[in-house]
């Protein structure tokens, strides 16, 4: 009982109270939110609003001694106090909005197999800062999407990369075949590719898997790209799987830590999310190391019978 006695000591009851009260009546929100830019003439306001003189004044001298709202020169504005307000209520109503991306955090945290620490990365991989701490939350807050099957994510990204018109980053440990075949695609129709892939997983290799399963067509497509320096590719660390697409959809691929198989996904459009991760991507591109295949074609010619 003490300690809940101490936290409330440190909380202006009086004043919240005061603040709460007069924001509490909806013809109190309206006034309070067009002060934001300035209310210069009462009368104005009044049938903009659509209230009566007394609804209006009555509600304005409650904000008013609430110190939301002070009088000035050029008319009825926010007070310091009021401008936070205003930030934290702007804030609250996009939370609002996005219940449902919200319980995405509690899920997370009602998760058995997910830890704390791993629930800290997954949130400060889908948010630019902290998802739930920051003033200003409506920025942080996107629309995402966790995905809980690997199935579902693969084909929400081949659908994705058969829509890029301009430019995919993809950092992928071990890139689906199926994947790999829509990334080729997406060259043939001029989107820019760079494809970062694990250091245990060469190109050469993946050539040959598209070679069984799918057909040898493919793969002279491939080594086609490559001699043309069409297709980017290297090989190097991959801290997880990621892809960006046209510098405004991200889909990001948590491993489990012990199985390195799938755990979750998360889909969301964000061109902030987008710059920190091409960021990242070509931070990790840069220290990467060329496939032995493409130094290859980069020195000689290939002729087709070469993948017969």
């Amino acid at each position: 009982m003490s300690q809940l006695s101490d936290a409330f000591k440190s909380i202006n009851l009086v004043e919240l109270k005061e603040i709460l009260t007069a924001l509490a009546n909806e013809d109190a929100i309206k006034i309070f939110m067009t002060a934001k830019r300035g209310i210069e003439k009462s009368t104005k306001a009044i049938r903009e609003l659509g209230l009566t003189q007394k609804r209006y004044y009555t509600r304005l001298k409650e904000l008013m001694e609430a110190d939301l709202i002070e009088k000035r020169d050029s008319g009825y504005r926010h007070t310091t106090t009021g401008m936070i307000c205003y930030t934290l209520g702007k804030s609250f109503n996009s939370a609002l909005d996005q219940r449902d991306r919200l319980d995405l955090v509690d899920r997370l945290r009602r998760s058995k197999s997910i830890s704390q620490e791993e629930t800290k990365q997954i949130l400060q991989a889908i948010s630019p800062r902290n998802l739930i701490s920051s003033l200003e939350v409506g920025e942080l807050i996107h629309p995402v999407r966790m995905i809980e099957e690997c199935e579902p994510l693969v084909s929400e990204l081949i659908t994705r990369i058969d829509s890029a018109e301009e430019r995919i980053y993809l950092a992928a440990f071990d890139p689906d075949v199926r994947v790999m075949e829509a990334l080729i695609k997406a060259v043939q129709r001029k989107v820019d590719l760079s494809l970062l892939t694990g250091e245990s997983q060469k190109l050469s290799e993946r050539i040959q898997i598209l070679r069984v399963i799918l057909n040898p067509g493919i793969a002279r497509v491939v080594l086609d790209l490559l001699q043309k320096q069409e297709l980017k590719v290297k090989n190097g660390e991959v801290p997880f799987n990621f892809c960006v697409i046209d510098e405004t959809f991200v889909l990001i691929e948590l491993s489990n830590p012990f199985t390195n198989g799938f755990q979750v996904g998360f889909a969301l459009e964000s061109n902030y999310v987008c710059q920190k991760l091409i960021k990242t991507f070509n931070s990790l591109y840069q220290k990467a190391e060329e496939d032995p295949l493409v130094t290859i074609l980069k020195k000689r010619s290939i002729t087709s019978s070469a993948i017969k």
